[in-house]
């Protein structure tokens, strides 16, 4: 006869084991999105350069940056707001 796999193994209580013998489980790696600069910050630094090199930047491309302040969401009604920050925050 052989043995399964329930035979071979044994559950212990969580008391019988001592505490140095427990292992916490690692924690995942949270990604900062902090320390990343965003697409703006990048289309201005090369804009920067390129003025700084004397090549000229295109005009088409206007670069504004978006300032979430209270005030600015005061008329808009509270069902919209959630949508429309969602919008205007860039992925």
């Amino acid at each position: 006869m052989h043995p399964s796999s329930r035979a071979l193994s044994k559950i212990l209580p969580r008391a019988a084991v001592p505490e140095s013998s427990i292992i916490a489980p690692m924690a995942l790696p949270t990604i900062s999105r902090a320390k990343q600069p965003t697409v703006i910050d990048k289309l201005l630094a090369k804009k920067k350069t390129a003025m700084e090199a004397g090549r000229p930047y295109p005009q088409n491309l206007r670069l504004e940056t978006f300032q979430d302040v209270r005030a600015s969401w005061q008329g808009i009604g509270k069902d919209l707001r959630r949508e429309l920050k969602l919008l205007a925050r860039e992925k």
